[in-house]
């Protein structure tokens, strides 16, 4: 992690993290769309939001202690 740019490791923790939501349609999309809001990629309508997704500070200390630690 110590190698690679704020952006790419935020960008990347993203891509993951986005990987995790299967893409559905019927009655399950709006149940994903409500948990997409609360992670801020969604606005109050349940439309797609575009908007800073925040620091992602946990993730990042998670990326950096795993190295720490040799994995």
């Amino acid at each position: 992690m110590c190698m690679m740019a704020e952006n790419d490791v935020k960008a990347q923790i993203q891509a993951e993290m986005r990987a995790a939501f299967p893409v559905v349609e019927g009655r399950l999309s709006r149940f994903y769309a409500m948990q997409e809001y609360h992670l801020g990629w969604r606005n109050e309508d349940l439309t797609p939001a575009i908007a800073d997704q925040g620091k992602l500070i946990r993730p990042q200390l998670v990326l950096l202690a795993c190295t720490a630690a040799g994995g």
